[in-house]
Formats: C-alpha cells, structure tokens, sequence
C-alpha cells in the first residue's frame, strides 16, 4: 500500500520526531564491568561539528567477538541518522477494507517543509462510517529497526 499527500490521502497531523537520532553508537557484548565487550561505530563529520549524539544497543550480551560487536552498532548508529515523520493518515472509509493492523505501507509526502518517502507499519484504524473517513497510525519502520 501506498499513501501518497494529495494524490490518495490526507494528513490529518504530521510530526518530524529526531529524538531517535544518533551519529554514534555503541554495542554492549559479553561480559560484566570491566570486561564488557563494547563495540563502537560513529560518523565522524556529525562528531566534528558537535553534533554527538549518542545510542546505546544493550541487546548483543551473547556477542563475544569485537568485530561483531562493531557491526551491530554500525547497524544501531545507521538505524538512526535521520527524523522520523510520523503522520495521521486520513483516508475514505471504504478503502479500509483491504488492511489490517500491522501491514507495512509506504507514505510519500512533498509539502513544504514535511517531505517523507518512508516505509511504516499501520498501528491502528480508527473510523467513523457515517462521516465516510478513516484515520491510520502509523509507525516509521526506521522507529523499529527494520
């Protein structure tokens, strides 16, 4: 599915979130205090312009080779170098009938300052038949890690 501002949709609400941002980051491994294995990975011309911000992957404690460690923080830090734009879709009513809960769809938006082409995943439908709209949460796939 595909939802595109103006063409076959509407917003009813859009938010550009950037507290997910990170330009470095770093994965925990195995082992306790001293001895955690902690990989790191960082782009280093956000960090020269003082742009450090930093994301702590916690999830890798089986993780017990360094290189390892080191690719899963590249993945964590790649995960969030931008915004997320999270709108309210609005839709006719009738269209609901083809989606559920969880389908991945793609919202596309160019206006103004609010430009979007990102890959989401519908967290709820609500409707109201009688006025013919139905709005979609949606979640940006790039929130969840995928």
């Amino acid at each position: 599915m595909v939802f595109q501002l103006g063409s076959n949709c509407d917003f009813e609400n859009a938010t550009v979130d950037g507290s997910q941002i990170a330009f470095k980051a770093y994965s925990v491994g195995a082992g306790d205090g001293n001895s955690n294995l902690i990989g790191i990975d960082s782009d280093s011309q956000y960090i020269a312009a003082d742009y450090l911000l930093e994301w702590v992957d916690r999830e890798h404690t089986d993780v017990t080779q360094l290189v390892t460690a080191n690719s899963y923080a590249q993945q964590a830090r790649k995960r969030r170098m931008k915004e997320s734009n999270i709108p309210s879709i609005v839709i006719p009513f009738s269209q609901i009938t083809d989606m559920i809960v969880g389908d991945q769809c793609r919202v596309l938006a160019n206006y103004g300052l609010y430009q979007v082409d990102e890959m989401a995943r519908i967290m709820q439908i609500t409707g109201t038949p009688k006025e013919g709209i139905a709005k979609l949460s949606v979640s940006p796939l790039s929130l969840n890690g995928n």
